[in-house]
């Protein structure tokens, strides 16, 4: 590497079943990677341990600007940073609207006020259908 010639970067794959875990170890043993890949958890997970450095003073405005604040926020203690996001999802929610009107749900309205997740619940109870010894669930990750 040209501009940091004394800087040696080594790869340790794992899947990310056995990354956490793997991580884990890595820390009880006492030696934790420089850089981790940590999943949802990992940043409040390691917080408390100080085995994570604040690096607002890295992080520029140009970078943080292209992360939405809420995002960001999820790496946040205080005012310092421990962590950047590499990705985001967003996930949307599909329904079959002869089925959202039989089960009495307001779907043009959800459409327009979008819906708590107490609403969400109620409208999923409400979409579950008992028919002989099948059930069709008001709501399904698919």
């Amino acid at each position: 590497n040209e501009l940091y010639p004394n800087l040696t970067l080594e790869i340790e794959a794992a899947s990310w079943e056995d990354m956490t875990s793997k991580l884990d170890v890595q820390v009880q043993a006492g030696s934790p990677p420089d850089i981790a890949f940590v999943g949802s958890g990992g940043v409040p997970k390691y917080l408390d341990t100080e085995l994570l450095i604040d690096i607002s003073k890295y992080a520029t405005p140009d970078m943080l600007s292209d992360f939405d604040e809420l995002i960001l926020n999820y790496f946040k203690n205080g005012d310092g940073i421990y962590g950047m996001p590499a990705y985001a999802e967003v996930h949307g929610i599909g329904g079959n609207r002869e089925m959202l009107e039989a089960a009495g749900i307001d779907w043009k309205r959800i459409q327009k006020e979008g819906w708590t997740y107490e609403e969400f619940r109620e409208a999923i109870k409400a979409g579950t259908v008992k028919e002989g010894d099948k059930t069709r669930y008001g709501f399904v990750f698919a």
